[in-house]
């Protein structure tokens, strides 16, 4: 047998078990009332109506505050999980923020590196063209005219603007 559970025919919001123990406790105390009828009826004829009503408040009040601490305690449930659901959307939207917000700064960082870059100089743009030409023979002129043979570009340093030759 399969037994399906909905919530519309569910008296109790806070869960079945909640019932089934107070059924529990209404059985044993009726149960309780059968089993000692003659004790309670020997009780009750030899003593004044005065101590019967002190034997008798604890039983009547029991299950009267019990009902009520078992409503207490759904309410209290049922505020506990909307106060869970309201702080698990509070956590997705603070991920949601702090994404933006990473995103943001680091646009505004890649701006501030851009705006920080030092100009490229002439001698550096020189290396680069010369970067571009490693291994590849040369013609170098002077002003008192060109190198013998052709001489062979091995390595360029921005360092002191020089660059290096071999013939």
């Amino acid at each position: 047998m399969i037994f399906l559970r909905d919530s519309r025919y569910n008296p109790c919001p806070g869960g079945g078990m909640k019932r089934v123990f107070a059924i529990a406790a209404v059985t044993v105390w009726v149960f309780a009332l059968v089993l000692l009828r003659s004790a309670v009826k020997d009780f009750l004829w030899t003593h004044p109506w005065w101590h019967s009503f002190l034997v008798a408040v604890p039983a009547i009040a029991l299950p009267i505050l019990a009902s009520f601490e078992l409503r207490h305690s759904g309410e209290a449930n049922t505020l506990a999980n909307r106060l869970r659901a309201e702080a698990n959307a509070l956590e997705d939207q603070l991920g949601t923020l702090s994404a933006e917000l990473d995103a943001e700064r680091n646009k505004h960082l890649r701006q501030i590196a851009d705006n920080t870059k030092k100009p490229v100089t002439q001698a550096e743009r020189n290396a680069s063209t010369l970067r571009q030409h490693l291994r590849a023979n040369v013609t170098v002129e002077q002003e008192h005219g060109t190198w013998p043979g052709t001489p062979e570009i091995v390595e360029v340093q921005n360092r002191g603007g020089g660059k290096l030759l071999r013939d």
